[in-house]
């Protein structure tokens, strides 16, 4: 079952530049659209600056030292020339940044269609994504489900005949004690080794302590299980049990263990 969780493990590393590129996209309309308040601000003032300097330029064109012009007439050439520049037909508002709305707008309209095309390239990542999502989920439970049926009460010590019954024969889901160095493991998580079929299932509800550290596995004769391990064989049964203790649950001890026997200590 869902042999796809091996895989899926791979690939947790996600690609998330689309998702990236779109909130840039946003960002940039977003500061475009703040952008299209035009100069209203500086509008009066503008005015008034414009109509101060066509009466002093107008003082100036008609006016004398001894007849000084005090209003503005009227008509004045240079007034008419000023003021249909400043305020000619031809002249369109801008933003605060001298740009033409348009302009704008026309570039706002691009940057939301590009971040809509984005988002819409973006689906198939989006539900890849919720499809790895969904299998972890399913992948979680069945772990969790696994382990319920697999689950064997701990005690203080077991003796090597009770580990007989849980040789992962009797139950296909069900648990598989195997003894290692003194230590009571459930291996069920390694089913597939140590279950019917596995290629380590001969240290299955028994004390494997002898062939993992003669890394064997068939069964030893009685002239050689009446040799003592060396010290080659028991540094062996040192890096089997760092890796049991980190991957396997202790349910116990087993009991009548002499220690001695596994001891690197001479």
């Amino acid at each position: 079952h869902y042999s796809s969780f091996p895989s899926m493990a791979m690939n947790r590393v996600w690609t998330n530049r689309t998702d990236g590129v779109k909130i840039a996209a946003l960002c940039v309309w977003i500061f475009l659209a703040a952008m299209l308040t035009t100069k209203s601000s500086s509008s009066s003032s503008c005015q008034a600056f414009s109509l101060s300097s066509s009466s002093m330029l107008c003082f100036h064109h008609r006016g004398s030292r001894s007849h000084p012009i005090t209003t503005i007439p009227d008509h004045c050439p240079l007034i008419d020339n000023i003021v249909q520049n400043h305020h000619g037909s031809n002249r369109l508002p801008t933003t605060r940044l001298n740009i033409a709305p348009h302009v704008l707008i026309g570039g706002g309209i691009v940057i939301a269609g590009v971040a809509g095309w984005l988002y819409i390239d973006g689906a198939d990542d989006r539900q890849q994504r919720q499809q790895r999502q969904d299998e972890e989920a399913r992948y979680s439970q069945y772990q969790e489900e696994r382990a319920r049926q697999a689950y064997v009460e701990p005690k203080d010590f077991w003796v090597e005949a009770e580990l007989a019954k849980y040789d992962g024969t009797k139950d296909p889901d069900g648990p598989i004690l195997m003894a290692a160095d003194g230590l009571v493991f459930n291996v069920y998580k390694g089913r597939n080794f140590y279950g019917p079929g596995g290629e380590y299932h001969l240290f299955a509800g028994r004390d494997a302590t002898r062939f993992l550290a003669k890394t064997i596995v068939e069964e030893e004769t009685p002239e050689e299980a009446a040799k003592p391990l060396t010290m080659a064989e028991r540094a062996a049964l040192a890096a089997w049990m760092f890796t049991f203790k980190g991957k396997y649950e202790i349910v116990g001890k087993l009991d009548g263990f002499d220690p001695k026997t596994t001891s690197m200590k001479s």
